[in-house]
């Protein structure tokens, strides 16, 4: 057939059923149906437990119940001495830290004292060299001492 040439008919949209339109806008997914799988595979899992246990115990390979309870309490306490151990690892990393803050807190307020003598007799300097004789002139005196005590220094 030429190229050129339509089908006649067969390009038309067809109906869609309204149960095939419903079911194209529902989700497969059903919550209920998934619970109640693993309920079945968990109770499988059980039985399946429960014939073993019950197997051993006819062949005697089963220990007796109060020898598990002593592993039990014995798991606790490690549970409990490991609880301790971290508490106490916890508690003195803790110690350390607060031992490390207070240290820089002491140096900082060192820092901040030496600061402000030294601030104090920076502006006691310049208060005296500001001092004027009657005339307007800088008093020598104090500059003079200046000049004394950084030679006696070097």
């Amino acid at each position: 057939m030429p190229p050129f040439k339509k089908h006649r008919g067969s390009h038309k949209p067809k109906a869609l059923s309204l149960e095939r339109f419903a079911a194209a806008k529902t989700s497969g997914y059903d919550k209920k149906r998934k619970l109640e799988k693993e309920r079945a595979l968990q109770a499988k899992k059980v039985n399946k437990y429960r014939k073993l246990k019950a197997k051993l115990q006819r062949e005697g390979k089963l220990q007796p119940r109060f020898q598990l309870d002593k592993l039990a309490e014995q798991a606790e306490r490690e549970d409990e001495d490991t609880y301790r151990a971290r508490t106490r690892a916890v508690q003195a990393s803790k110690e350390a830290t607060e031992k490390a803050r207070e240290e820089a807190r002491q140096a900082a307020e060192a820092h901040r004292t030496k600061v402000e003598t030294v601030e104090k007799q920076r502006k006691q300097q310049t208060n005296l060299f500001r001092k004027r004789t009657k005339r307007g002139q800088p008093v020598m005196k104090y500059r003079i001492d200046k000049i004394l005590s950084q030679l006696e220094k070097s």
